[in-house]
This record gives C-alpha cells, sequence and structure tokens, in this order.
C-alpha cells in the first residue's frame, strides 16, 4: 500500500526534491514538526501542527502534506520511538476561521491525506490531540470525520486552552513559545529544514520506484479504486 499511494498520489509524492522552492518555503515555515523531547524515553515521537500558518504564509496545502511526508519518511528510518511506540499529533487550532478552514483544503485532498496517513505508513497514531479549539472545530471535525478509521476517532483529544493540554502533554515536551522547555520553534524549523534537505540524494533515488499497476493480479489499482473521488463528496456539508 505504501508504494502503490506514491505512485497513484502524484501532488503528495513527485517532485520530493528538497530545493525545489515549493517545499523551501514550506521547510522554512515549518507548519507541521516532531519535537525533540519525549514525555518518557519508552514514549512516542510527538508532532506540533500549527495550522494557522498555512494560510498566514499562503503555503499549499499539497506541498505541506508532501513535506510531513518527507519527514515521515526520515522518522522511519532514524526514529525507534516511532517505530515502536507510534506518534502523537498535536494540532494547534488557534487563529482559524473558517474562511481559513475551507480555502485550505478541499475534501478530496483530506482523502488523500488521510488515507496515506493512516494506511501508507507502519506506525500506530497512539492520540491526536487539538489544542486552542474554537467553534471554527466543529466544521474541520466534519471534513475530516469521515476519513477517519474507528481507532484514530476513538483516539481523538479536544483541550480547549493550553493549560488543558499540560493535561494530556507534559508541559517540558512543548517549545518555549507553548509554555515549555522543549527549545524554540525557530531552533526546531531550522533543524528539520537541514535535515530534509541532506536527504537530497535519497529522496531523488526513493522517486525511482513505485508500483507497476499492469503487473497486479486482478484489477490495477488507481486513484478512483482507492479514492473513489467521482461523487465521493455529494453528501458533504458544512454549516
Amino acid at each position: 500500500m505504501h508504494y502503490t499511494l506514491k505512485t497513484i498520489t502524484p501532488e503528495i509524492y513527485e517532485n520530493r526534491d528538497p530545493m525545489r522552492p515549493e517545499i523551501q518555503k514550506v521547510l522554512s515555515v515549518g507548519p507541521m514538526l516532531p519535537l525533540p523531547k519525549l514525555s518518557h524515553p519508552a514514549g512516542p515521537r510527538i508532532s506540533l501542527a500549527r495550522n494557522s500558518l498555512v494560510r498566514e504564509h499562503d503555503l499549499d496545502q499539497a506541498a505541506v502534506f508532501k513535506v510531513s511526508a518527507m519527514i515521515q519518511d526520515i522518522l522511519l528510518l532514524e526514529d525507534d520511538n516511532l517505530a515502536v511506540a507510534g506518534t502523537t499529533l498535536l494540532h494547534d487550532m488557534s487563529n482559524l476561521s473558517m474562511t481559513h478552514v475551507l480555502s485550505s483544503v478541499s475534501p478530496a485532498l483530506v482523502k488523500k491525506i488521510m488515507t496515506c496517513v493512516q494506511y501508507g505508513y507502519p506506525n500506530r497514531i497512539k492520540s491526536a490531540v487539538f489544542f486552542n479549539v474554537t467553534p471554527v472545530f466543529d466544521a474541520v471535525h466534519k471534513i475530516f470525520k469521515p476519513f477517519l478509521t474507528d481507532k484514530v476517532r476513538d483516539r481523538i483529544r479536544i483541550c480547549k486552552n493550553i493549560d488543558n493540554l499540560y493535561e494530556v502533554v507534559p508541559k517540558e515536551v512543548l517549545p518555549e513559545e507553548f509554555g515549555g522547555d522543549g527549545g524554540k520553534m525557530e531552533d526546531i524549523v531550522q533543524h528539520w529544514k537541514a535535515k530534509v534537505e541532506s536527504y537530497r540524494d535519497w529522496f531523488l533515488e526513493d522517486a525511482k520506484y513505485g508500483t507497476n499497476e499492469k503487473k497486479r493480479a486482478g484489477k490495477p489499482k488507481t486513484s478512483e479504486s482507492i479514492y473513489g473521488l467521482d461523487g465521493s463528496f455529494r453528501q458533504l456539508s458544512v454549516d
């Protein structure tokens, strides 16, 4: 499935040269990054998504997830905590508006992203924590919920503010900008920018691999057969 999704989802898995302008733009902002500290030595890897940065810096959502997938590939190669203990995803929902949400993502792209996250990688989502939640979260949840597995839905946690987040994630794990002792966000951004760039040769080599659907026994896997894009979103509405 990992290589099938790479083959049928070119907007995410093609053109992954870290030096491409659209990738450099995302790397320089760092809207979604792993944090350097763990809650305990055998704990899951914790990643932080600063969702409002996508709109503030006019980032393309497909490019944002492309970079997130590139970082995920690096973690799979380097990070035993991710491989063994899974991952915890933190989503800062502050400064988001309904206009931001609807203009940033389409249901078709959401389905592709969630399929890749849940089925394209051999790791476990231990929890997804949303904090600084405003009324717009209900609309965001409505967009994403149809594409989540029951297991992931059960692992969603809602924290209205940063103090509630400290009850779920140790304060010392979080960056200084979020009241923690886990370093400055700019240093984390620059660390991962340099790390992804250092993997340039690996990403260029990885681009050679995928699936040859003509040789698959039975029907070939296509975007339509995996994502069911034709007519799949007619019932989706956001009030």
